[in-house]
């Protein structure tokens, strides 16, 4: 109105281009400090910058910017074979940028850009082209514990639904089933998850045995058995379920069995006795499931037939409470399962299980973390018949 006509502004649409600020003024950033990366017509998805060097990843490769002034600062190509298919799984990690590409989930350093999903090449492949797969991936890297979280789809999907975990050091893949749609890690070294259902997740990260646990919740005790292997509990909005484990004064008490009595009241059944008494409030852990599939034995000799009997497993420390076991051959497609339950092998009684024992020098169920081997004994299991008789074992 002032000038009394109107005045419109323009935009400047420089997709690749990066802007440079004035030495030690961040927030003054001059028109003419500009660096041109690649073609103008693909835009820039994200920049990263490394120890000596900026990561640009483009919608036509992947691009080094180096120099450390306005007049010698330039872009050159690293890779244009290998492109972000989603910005939001890029990520930073010892140095390097991590990301899924039109080639598979990659990793690139200043001097050249390498393909780390090899191992999970089928599943990685299916997806690749889908048109839901922008919109439901995410990835988050977590330096200090080495890892790359991928939130994706699998293979035949339209919605995020898992996530691969991948570990710098061992360079290998896992599966996780906590979907997340963003992720960071943030004050004291932990990670702050936004799950599937928009719900802020903290990772509990105290050192001890609970930080290998999933969401934590308040129940009460409103009696305890004779025995002391079971009571009477209050868990809320909660469902206990087998696995789980309830915790009272840094004691760990395994859930055997879970009974509904009424709406939140359950009846529960314990591993061993508890140290927990009525009318006290006890803290709920729900488990983590955690599934092994170790490669095919077939004893050096492939082709030729053999009898494995028995299977043994042998642990650092006697924490392992239930295992079921189910074994693959060339015959047999692993649908019968071998259960293992230390409270039919244990001894009952002991230091570790007397009323008096019930502190970290008498019982395995503390909360504390073993930082070093303990004795114990192999879990030693007879195989399933139809699994015993081929040339390998799985």
């Amino acid at each position: 109105a002032a000038f009394g006509a109107t005045v419109q502004s323009t935009q400047d649409l420089l997709r690749n281009v990066l802007f440079v600020s004035k030495p030690g003024e961040p927030e003054a950033v001059p028109l003419t400090n500009q660096v041109v990366v690649g073609s103008r017509n693909q835009a820039i998805l994200r920049v990263f910058a490394l120890r000596d060097s900026i990561i640009v990843l483009k919608e036509d490769g992947v691009y080094r910017v180096d120099g450390d002034s306005i007049t010698n600062i330039a872009a050159t190509i690293l890779d244009n074979t290998i492109l972000c298919i989603s910005a939001n799984s890029a990520g930073l990690i010892n140095n390097q940028v991590v990301f899924l590409s039109n080639q598979g989930v990659c990793l690139v350093s200043p001097t050249s850009a390498q393909i780390i999903s090899r191992k999970i090449e089928a599943p990685i492949a299916a997806i690749i082209g889908s048109p839901n797969l922008v919109a439901n991936t995410s990835g988050v890297t977590y330096e200090s514990e080495r890892l790359y979280l991928l939130t994706t789809l699998a293979p035949n999907t339209n919605t995020a639904s898992v996530v691969y975990c991948y570990n710098t050091l061992t360079d290998s893949w896992t599966t996780w089933d906590q979907l997340f749609k963003q992720g960071v890690v943030g004050p004291q070294d932990k990670m702050f998850l936004i799950s599937a259902n928009n719900r802020l997740l903290k990772e509990r990260k105290e050192q001890n045995k609970l930080d290998y646990s999933a969401e934590s919740s308040n129940a009460t005790c409103i009696s305890v058995d004779v025995d002391n292997l079971g009571g009477v509990f209050n868990f809320g909005s909660v469902t206990p379920l087998s696995g789980d484990v309830l915790v009272y004064l840094g004691i760990i008490n395994r859930i055997f069995t879970a009974t509904q009595i009424a709406g939140a009241t359950y009846q529960i059944r314990f591993e061993s006795s508890t140290n927990i008494l009525p009318a006290t409030t006890v803290v709920l852990y729900q488990q983590f499931k955690s599934t092994i599939k170790l490669s095919p034995f077939h004893a050096g000799t492939v082709g030729r037939s053999k009898q494995f009997s028995q299977f043994q497993v042998h642990t650092k420390d006697p924490s392992i409470t239930a295992i079921d076991i189910s074994y693959a051959t060339d015959t047999f497609g692993s649908s019968e399962f071998t259960t293992w339950r230390q409270a039919t092998v244990a001894q009952q009684g002991g230091w570790g299980q007397l009323p008096w024992g019930f502190f970290p020098w008498g019982l395995e169920s503390g909360i504390n973390l073993t930082y070093s081997t303990q004795p114990a004994p192999p879990i030693r299991t007879y195989i399933a018949l139809f699994s015993q008789r081929s040339t390998f074992i799985q």
